[in-house]
Parts: C-alpha cells; structure tokens; sequence
C-alpha cells in the first residue's frame, strides 16, 4: 500500500514533449534537436516515451548538448524542490542533463539501455523555473550521430524527495494526500488488549511520519494509540488517553525498512523492531483509549508516511 503526502507535479506536459511548450535547441548553436515518438514502451506499458536525438549535424561537439526546456514554472525562492524523469540511453554511454528549480548548474547521468527514474533536489534560486532535460555525448572529442535518448514522465514538485509519478496534460496536477482507514469492527478489535504488526518502508528518516494511528474518530488528537517514527531516527509508540499522554516510548532506527510488534494493553503497553529489544512504558498505566478506526501510513498532525505498507497484522 503506498501511502503519500499531497504533491503537485508543475510540469504542464508531463508526457507530450512535442509540444511547444518544450522548448528545443542544441546549445551553442542554434539548431533544433528531433524529438519524436519513441518506438519503445514506455515505464507505464504504454507508448507515451519520446526520443531525443544528439544533433552532431549541427556541428556540435562532445561539450553541446541537445536541450528540451520549459516555459518558466512559477517557484518559491530558497525552497527545496525535486525534478525527476525517467530516461534511457539507445546505444549506451550517452549523459543525460537536467536542470531545475531555476538554479545554473546541471546535473549528468550517464545512461543505460534500461529505463531508470532518476531525480535531483535543488533549492530554488528565484521565484521561476526553466526546467532542462536533453542529450550531452559523454567522452569528449567524440561525436556518435546515432546517439539518442528515450525519456518519459517529466515532474517539478516541492518537496525534498521525489514521489510517484502525476501525469499531466496542459496543465499542473495535484495529487491529494493518500489517506487509507477502516474501522476497527471490520477485523474484530478488541477494546481490551491487542497486538498490532506492521511492516513497512518510508521514502526518508529523521521527520515525523505516522505509520499507522488506532484512534477514535470524533476526537482522535485526544484517543489513540500511535506508531511513528520521528526525529533521530527513532521508532515511537505512543498513546493518549482522554488528553494525557499515557505512555511515550521509543527506539532508535537506522534503516528505512521496518517489521514492528507493539502491544496496546492496561499496564502492557509494549513494543519490538526487527525483532530486537522489547521497551516498554514503566509507569503502570491503567487504561487504554476507546478507538473506532484504524489509520493506516497517516492520523492526527497530517504526518503522513511518504512510504509503503507491506503487511498489517492484528492479533
């Protein structure tokens, strides 16, 4: 089960690179690079991938490259954002070039013969955009005419780390906050005492990010029983009764790939990582807090996962 926060892909034309609104020049020279549809299939199994050829007619040398640009896209200055597309090389060696976030610097790749999403974060230098994806020859002095590169699925989006694709088609689409519950009457809870198991991967560490939420859902800020991890690379389980932080414990988690156990019980409120260590509240907590529904990678505080869910288990 993925499970992400809201983002918004700025790119217009995330697919259709024939369109003007892409730019097209071989730097330094003037001349247009051909850009056409791409005989491969694309990462979606369809035909959307277009091909990008190395213009060396034009009089190019190894240090030009074959560019595809957007019009500006409106950004906020000094913030991170994230540009990503997926690319392949057509006879191997080529360098793939991309630019975003209005910043000056260009980041290579070198390519292989197999589709790859590649992404950088910049943090933008103003307040528009010029987004560059093109073809750069990657052993100078050496010019292959028949180099070209196949690339698909184009995205700009605020935020530190790439997430999954959002495809557009004139114009910039926003992918609302995955949110994925069930009330706790559909898997037999037990109001008593209980043991949850999860398995999961998060796309980053060291920032809040629930994994799953037990709570009530007419006021879930002040019933629920939570798993997350949180600054330092810990994995907390916490629990607040009423509006009082019943227990509040946590481990320390060095990896992005996680199996926890935790029990929710009255004086048993418990938990183990990878099978490591149990920790557990010390303070003899008497209760447990009245919950109707399960959050699964989301709750309260809008600290979504960005990650996936790989089994849940309830026992």
């Amino acid at each position: 089960l993925l499970i992400e926060e809201l983002r918004e892909n700025l790119v217009q034309y995330s697919e259709d690179f024939s369109q003007s609104y892409w730019a097209k020049q071989v730097a330094g020279t003037g001349s247009t690079p051909v850009v056409t549809a791409s005989s491969l299939t694309d990462p979606a199994g369809g035909t959307g991938a277009y091909e990008v050829a190395f213009d060396a007619g034009a009089g190019t040398t190894s240090v030009d490259q074959s560019m595809l640009q957007t019009s500006g896209i409106g950004v906020t200055n000094g913030v991170d954002y994230t540009h990503s597309i997926w690319v392949r090389g057509d006879v191997g060696g080529e360098q793939i070039v991309v630019r975003g976030a209005g910043n000056a610097g260009f980041d290579l790749f070198t390519l292989t013969t197999g589709w790859t999403r590649i992404s950088a974060t910049e943090t933008a230098s103003g307040t528009v955009a010029e987004l560059n994806f093109g073809i750069r020859q990657a052993v100078q002095g050496t010019i292959n005419s028949t180099a070209t590169i196949h690339i698909y699925g184009a995205q700009l989006e605020q935020g530190s780390f790439a997430t999954s694709y959002i495809p557009t088609n004139g114009t910039e689409v926003t992918r609302e906050p995955d949110i994925a519950y069930m009330p706790v009457s559909e898997f037999n809870y037990n109001q008593s005492a209980g043991t949850i198991f999860v398995e999961v991967e998060s796309m980053r560490l060291a920032v809040v990010q629930r994994i799953l939420s037990i709570n009530n859902s007419a006021d879930a800020v002040n019933n629920r029983s939570d798993l997350l991890t949180t600054v330092g690379n810990t994995l907390q389980h916490s629990t607040v009764v009423g509006g009082v932080g019943v227990t509040d414990h946590s481990v320390s988690t060095l990896t992005s790939s996680l199996k926890v156990a935790a029990t929710i019980a009255a004086d048993d409120y418990s938990a183990s990582v990878d099978g490591g260590t149990v920790f557990s509240e010390t303070d003899g907590t008497p209760t447990v807090p009245t919950v109707d529904q399960i959050q699964i990678g989301g709750g309260v505080f809008s600290s979504f996962l960005n990650g996936h869910i790989k089994s849940l288990k309830y026992y």
